[in-house]
């Protein structure tokens, strides 16, 4: 099986209503909640008239409240099951808490760098390019298709949203298709955050799931 790499992760709350106003407020509140879960934390706060970033780079944490939403980021460069992932999903649980304002949705965002192996290369971009309806495209004589992406949306278990969008990579000659970078998002149609127990097993679970989707996606 092919090696996908997890590059980065993130949680985002959408509440039923602006934060900005009562974010500032709680400023202070949430750099304590950071300093609770780690020992060391030396948050920078960046605001804008629209925008407040909270940015923890010992932690690799990064937090962007704007209007409704805030998206709340794991920039770990470790490997998926080395990332500290139990600090940054119970801030995220805590940060909830610490504002106590009723959530409209959230979601999990992932994104993965599929490199193809020289030994099953071929067999991927064939099983790429098969995907798309190659006879919409009309390509004259001349032209030959070097890759594709996809972009799909499914509905799971009738509780949330799994959308999968991937765009192909190119070698320097810009005529070699040699990877994917594929983005990918689980939406929560549910106004009420899971606690830590359940947030932590669904996150996980989300992940290995949508990585063993694009496996079959592909074929490999």
């Amino acid at each position: 099986m092919e090696k996908i790499e997890t590059k980065q992760v993130n949680v985002v709350l959408v509440y039923e209503e602006n934060i900005l106003p009562y974010v500032q407020i709680k400023i202070p509140d949430i750099q304590r909640k950071i300093a609770e879960i780690w020992d060391k934390q030396q948050s920078i706060i960046t605001q804008f008239p629209d925008i407040i970033a909270i940015v923890d780079p010992l932690q690799q944490l990064n937090c962007v409240f704007q209007g409704k939403k805030i998206t709340i980021s794991n920039q770990d460069i470790k490997d998926f099951s080395e990332r500290d992932l139990n600090n940054y999903l119970l801030f995220i649980t805590k940060l909830n808490k610490t504002l106590g304002k009723s959530l409209e949705a959230f979601g999990f965002n992932y994104s993965f760098l599929f490199k193809f192996s020289e030994e099953n290369k071929g067999n991927i971009i064939k099983n790429n390019i098969e995907l798309i309806n190659i006879d919409k495209i009309k390509l004259n004589p001349r032209e030959s298709l070097l890759g594709a992406g996809i972009n799909i949306s499914y509905i799971n278990d009738d509780t949330n949203k799994i959308q999968i969008i991937s765009t192909p990579i190119y070698d320097e000659s810009l005529k070699e298709m040699v990877g994917l970078t594929i983005q990918s998002n689980v939406h929560f149609y549910k106004n009420s955050l899971f606690e830590f127990s359940d947030l932590y097993k669904t996150f996980k679970i989300q992940h290995d799931g949508i990585i063993e989707k694009i496996n079959n996606i592909f074929n490999v």
